[in-house]
């Protein structure tokens, strides 16, 4: 490697390290950290983050680059370098030309109120009192405004938001592909059969050690390494990354499948993470390329092997001699039917795979308006029930199973949630194409060989880390580009066999 090169790379490496102590942080936060911990980690975390702010900002760093890449015009200095190493430099500029976008003291003030924020929307939640949420929501709304006016990535502020998740995404193509999935979306719901009574088994009690045990089997089956991975309970399940040997994942008891097809979707999320490069890590390299891509990760082993009838062909025993009394009269049809249930409901988590579109593009219409518009948020909570009325069909009774019911604006993250759908188009695309290049793809998950599977995923996706974007991953999987037709074909052909 060029010795600029490493040297890039070795302070990347140690920025990284204070990114993973941050994490760990925030892990801690959300698992085992007691109630009043808040006060001392709302000082360390704004702590540690302005300590990353600063090394990406600093004039060691600068000058790291320079010798390496025309910070103007973004030429490459040595072009005798590798593609990807080429590659490694383009997107060390970008991260570098966004951070210095941003002052300290902005990325200060965003930690802080986020920290604050998010306890403040916990409480607001359990109590489904909005007005203890909404002084901090404008605060976050007013901050994400101007962070869009220091990024300046795209041709309206939302845009500039969207992008820092999705590089290369606008709302333009975005809104032209959405539009097209909830047109088709809610004319699909209204196919849709009368609901069936909820059967009692799902209804039941089921000991939360042997689901865990099941859990940590299908892990293991999945490709996660027990060394290098790590499951707790939380009420909101994530995945978070410590080390590139590290990483985090948690799932929560709400459901008897819930827990399986929870540890499916984090599994994802964990095993993009475990497969970057690892000779690469602490540069963009050894990163995910897009949040869009994260979630195709998870949502590919969620709905698309999850979901999917073949797979509950050998999990539905095992879970059956777990709990023989609670199952003693189901069998593995039937409890797929029981869990494949396509109906509209009100909490984004709990949706189901033809609907969840539907959720995240309320919320996508919504981040726009407040970003790019002028709204009151005292308006809020009744522009977000006439969207779920108008969309799906039904209106929250409540603040908690309305606009309460996500953390993700608590944290600033404006601009996250299209990233949801984003994965799911990819994912659809992930789909039709493995059922092309690998043979008997349903076989393999009838048997839980999956090994296959993420071997395709590994070669495919995992391996360029950021050395190719969402857009270009596409194009060079199945040598097209985004659309939403294979995700409208999959619920087209889901919704026809219904019963």
């Amino acid at each position: 490697m060029n010795t600029s090169l490493a040297d890039l790379a070795r302070y990347q490496q140690k920025t990284w390290h204070l990114k993973g102590i941050s994490a760990l942080l925030g892990w801690d936060a959300k698992t085992y950290m007691p109630t009043a911990g808040i006060a001392g980690r709302s000082q360390q975390l704004p702590l540690i983050e302005g300590l990353i702010h600063e090394r990406i900002t600093s004039a060691d760093y600068r000058k790291l680059l320079e010798k390496l890449i025309n910070l103007e015009s973004g030429e490459i200095r040595d072009t005798s370098l590798s593609e990807r190493e080429q590659r490694l430099l383009k997107e060390s500029l970008r991260d570098y030309r966004l951070a210095m976008a941003l002052p300290n003291e902005f990325v200060l003030e965003m930690a802080e109120t986020a920290s604050k924020a998010e306890h403040a929307w916990s409480e607001a939640r359990e109590k489904n009192d909005y007005s203890i949420f909404r002084p901090y929501l404008e605060k976050i709304i007013g901050l994400c405004k101007k962070k869009a006016g220091y990024l300046a990535l795209g041709a309206t502020p939302y845009d500039s938001l969207l992008n820092a998740y999705e590089p290369g995404a606008n709302t333009v193509d975005l809104n032209r592909v959405f539009d097209e999935l909830k047109t088709e979306t809610i004319q699909l719901i209204s196919k849709l059969p009368e609901a069936k009574p909820v059967p009692a088994f799902l209804k039941a009690k089921y000991n939360e050690q042997k689901q865990l045990d099941i859990a940590h089997d299908l892990m293991k089956e999945m490709g996660a390494p027990e060394e290098n991975i790590r499951l707790d309970l939380t009420a909101h399940p994530f995945c978070t990354t410590i080390h590139c040997r590290d990483v985090r994942i948690t799932t929560r008891f709400d459901g008897i499948a819930d827990c399986q097809l929870t540890i499916l979707h984090e599994t994802g999320h964990a095993l993009y993470e475990l497969g970057l490069p690892e000779e690469w890590y602490g540069t963009p390299l050894c990163e995910a390329v897009s949040m869009g891509i994260h979630e195709s990760e998870s949502r590919f082993w969620e709905v698309f092997i999850g979901k999917n009838r073949a797979f509950w062909q050998k999990q539905f025993p095992i879970m059956q001699a777990a709990f023989p009394r609670q199952l003693k009269n189901v069998t593995p049809d039937s409890f797929y039917d029981a869990i494949n249930v396509l109906q509209p409901s009100m909490i984004r988590v709990r949706a189901d795979e033809l609907t969840y579109n539907l959720h995240i593009i309320i919320r996508y219409e919504l981040e726009q308006a407040m970003i790019n518009g002028t709204i009151d948020v005292g308006a809020l909570p009744e522009l977000w029930n006439d969207k779920y009325e108008k969309y799906l069909g039904i209106r929250p009774k409540n603040f908690s199973e309305g606009i309460l019911q996500d953390i993700h604006w608590s944290f600033g993250d404006i601009g996250y949630f299209p990233t949801y759908t984003l994965g799911n188009l990819y994912a659809a695309h992930w789909w039709e194409q493995i059922q092309k290049d690998v043979p008997d793809v349903e076989g393999l998950i009838r048997e839980h060989n999956f090994a296959p599977i993420l071997k395709w995923h590994r070669e495919k996706i995992h391996c360029h880390g950021r050395a190719k974007t969402g857009a270009e991953l596409v194009k060079s999987i199945t040598g097209s580009g985004l659309s939403p037709k294979p995700l409208i074909r999959f619920l087209r052909e889901k919704v026809s066999q219904l019963k």
